[in-house]
């Protein structure tokens, strides 16, 4: 169970540092962005902030899941999960162009938004099981107690 939360914190932490980067323009290199510069730096911006505020609501949401039942605040992080999911799927795909354009120098972007990913991939692969294999699981971890 520890290594869910950790996995959703991580998420969180990654989703703000990226957001954060953006807003601020500390460690990417955006020439790649080239004539539409001012534009896109306005959208990825405004994406920034939409970050920042995802990883804000998935820390927060975290801090009060011993307070609320857990089954209750899973839903909320669940669906904060998917939408950062979804809202690095064009900031990914721009990145693997950089790539074919500039080469090495777009790689620490790709990297970071692709991490995103795969944390989010795997979490959701893990966490939808079906009742019986939770059941299962439930037994095997009592039975573990009572030896």
């Amino acid at each position: 169970m520890f290594y869910r939360i950790s996995q959703v914190a991580l998420v969180a932490v990654l989703t703000c540092l990226a957001g954060i980067n953006y807003t601020w323009y500390s460690w990417f290199d955006y020439k790649i962005l080239g004539i539409g510069k001012g534009f896109l730096l306005q959208s990825l911006t405004t994406w920034g902030y939409i970050s920042i505020v995802l990883g804000l609501l998935m820390i927060g949401t975290l801090a009060f899941r011993k307070v609320i039942n857990v089954i209750v605040i899973d839903k909320p992080l669940e669906i904060f999960m998917a939408i950062v999911f979804v809202i690095q799927l064009p900031i990914v795909s721009l990145w693997f162009m950089a790539i074919i354009m500039q080469g090495v120098d777009a790689l620490i972007g790709v990297m970071l938004h692709s991490t995103l990913l795969i944390l989010i991939g795997y979490r959701f692969m893990t966490s939808h099981r079906t009742p019986r294999k939770q059941k299962e699981q439930q037994q095997d971890e009592t039975s573990d107690l009572t030896l």
